[in-house]
């Protein structure tokens, strides 16, 4: 009793210490108040006043004034960016946030503080500041002003509760630094973080990110800069087009099979002869920026391979010849969600884009038709030219309602449309399928906004997703989820997705061997991950990266093997 005492001194000694930078710390939870629950509220509530005591602490033990200036110097800096960036970005600090710091130079510095820092809103942040440190001197001085500080048991009370934060703050830690790839640390955020970490953890958890995309984004780039030769491309005009969805679950397109006609432009392509539906295509993750990453490399996960060790295909197609233009939905540097600065990171830097692209877009839009009219509002094609454009859609990302036009055309389903009634649905469940529905008639609309664009043109596009998505479809849940092991039926709604081929009249004419091709391949099981060697036989580049035996429309494809999340391999019909 007389040690817990002892700790008790530290809180009662430094109390306007320890209530200021507990609330300083607390800062991301406060402004949050939306997400709170009871859980999340404690936790980080404990965490803080773990980091508050350790702190205040150190104040108690040196006696300084000037340590204790520092810290709060530095706490309260720290409070103020978080609060800064929220109200002039809607972010916080977050991964994305330390790389533009660390790739900011003074010109662009100097150019962001007369922009910034000389408005209204800095400037009443700075007023604020000043407010704060003199309430803050003010108490240091007049302690005993603060009653509530004088309760009984209260200094005890704390204390038990900064006790409480500790296995909270050693096991968020302990998980954190075992990463060592940052998709492990998207995993950690999703598992073990709920939105917002108190303000220490969430700075460590950014820079560590930071840190582990470094050591990838190095490797990919040499990848990237060693490919051995130039390929080898036909002379003749084509275009081929890559359309990378979102979330898409197949099962919840009429193409295969739902009741509901959710892809009626897409269905009518098919129906005429000039679009394809593969049925047994997988996705190796279910986590955008590595399935992606993967997708977009020249490795293949059966085979053992690293996305990082090869080269990214978009710069072989850059190389031989090909304009590649890259426009990206879900570029967002401002983005605080670590797979969302995961990916941008390497698919934007800048080396990768002097490498791969001959255009990308500016800025990213709220829906995926204004991407689609912003490109063709800028691009002046050429007959004459071989163009590879790669289109990265929203889709159907969560939130649902917020991925389609809001009209007639769109609002197209109620929750009266959905016909399953298991008993775990209730009206809520039935209206987030509906959302998912009408977002998945708003992306056939899209693509076929981008069909339209092609079909007096020697052109082929390819659909897929990079994962899909659980939508009530046999239990109680939406989304996507990490369980291990991880259930055949996870499976085929989270990992199956739609792989379509669509092809313009004139490209059929001109290539009758490899429609046949296509239409003798469509039952044939296939990852994503091998996507580059079917994009390599239908640019007709000749290249050392392609391995026919891994290219899904090729008389001599052999599957290679289809892991799934690192630890399922599929086997052919097994969740069927």
């Amino acid at each position: 009793m007389n040690k817990f005492t002892n700790l008790t001194k530290v809180i009662k000694e430094e109390f306007v210490f320890f209530l200021i930078t507990t609330v300083l710390f607390l800062q991301n939870t406060i402004f949050s108040w939306r997400d709170w629950t009871f859980l999340n509220v404690l936790t980080f509530t404990t965490s803080s006043l773990f980091f508050s005591y350790l702190a205040t602490s150190f104040c108690y033990l040196t006696k300084s004034k000037m340590v204790k200036c520092i810290l709060y110097f530095m706490f309260t800096s720290l409070c103020l960016i978080n609060i800064f960036l929220r109200f002039q970005f809607h972010t916080r600090i977050s991964p994305n946030i330390i790389q533009l710091l660390i790739e900011t130079n003074i010109q662009e510095s100097i150019g962001f503080i007369e922009t910034y820092l000389s408005n209204l809103f800095s400037i009443i942040c700075f007023i604020g500041v000043g407010v704060l440190m003199f309430f803050v001197t003010y108490l240091e001085r007049k302690k005993d002003i603060l009653l509530f500080s004088k309760i009984k048991y209260l200094h005890k009370t704390l204390l038990t509760l900064t006790f409480l934060g500790i296995p909270s703050v050693c096991f968020s830690y302990f998980t954190l630094f075992r990463c060592k790839e940052t998709v492990e640390v998207e995993q950690w955020v999703t598992k073990y973080q709920t939105s917002p970490m108190d303000n220490i953890t969430n700075l460590v958890y950014s820079v560590y990110d930071v840190y582990l995309m470094k050591k990838d984004l190095e490797i990919a780039i040499e990848s990237s800069l060693s490919i051995k030769e130039k390929a080898k491309i036909k002379n003749e005009p084509l275009t081929i087009i890559l359309v990378i969805g979102e979330s898409f679950n197949k099962y919840h397109s009429n193409i295969y099979g739902y009741y509901l006609n959710t892809n009626p432009k897409l269905s009518e392509e098919k129906k005429n002869g000039r679009l394809y539906a593969f049925t047994k295509v997988f996705s190796p993750y279910n986590l955008t920026s590595k399935a992606i990453k993967n997708m977009l490399s020249t490795n293949c996960i059966g085979n053992g391979e690293n996305w990082a060790d090869y080269p990214f295909f978009p710069s072989i197609f850059y190389r031989a010849g090909y304009n590649v233009d890259f426009w990206d939905n879900q570029y967002d540097p401002l983005s605080q969600n670590s797979f969302d600065f995961s990916l941008n990171s390497f698919l934007h830097n800048p080396i990768i884009k002097d490498l791969s692209y001959t255009r990308t877009n500016a800025h990213n839009y709220k829906l995926d038709h204004e991407l689609i009219n912003n490109y063709y509002s800028e691009r002046q094609e050429s007959n004459n030219n071989k163009n590879f454009i790669i289109f990265h859609l929203m889709g159907q990302h969560f939130l649902y309602y917020d991925r389609f036009l809001h009209n007639k055309e769109f609002d197209h389903y109620t929750t009266d449309s959905i016909k399953q009634n298991p008993s775990f649905l209730t009206p809520m469940s039935k209206k987030i399928i509906a959302d998912y529905d009408n977002a998945t008639r708003y992306n056939d609309s899209v693509v076929g906004m981008i069909i339209n664009h092609y079909r007096t043109k020697n052109a082929i596009l390819i659909y897929l997703s990079d994962h899909g998505e659980e939508i009530f479809d046999y239990q109680d849940r939406h989304g996507r989820s990490w369980e291990r092991p991880i259930p055949k039926q996870v499976i085929k709604y989270q990992y199956e997705i739609p792989f379509l081929i669509w092809c313009s009249d004139i490209y059929k004419d001109k290539y009758p061997d490899i429609i046949s091709n296509i239409l003798s391949s469509t039952n044939k099981p296939f990852s994503s991950d091998n996507l580059c060697h079917v994009l390599f036989h239908l640019g007709h580049i000749e290249t050392i990266y392609y391995k026919a035996e891994r290219d899904l429309i090729s008389p001599t494809y052999k599957c290679p093997r289809i892991i799934i999340n690192d630890v399922v391999e599929y086997k052919n019909d097994d969740i069927h």
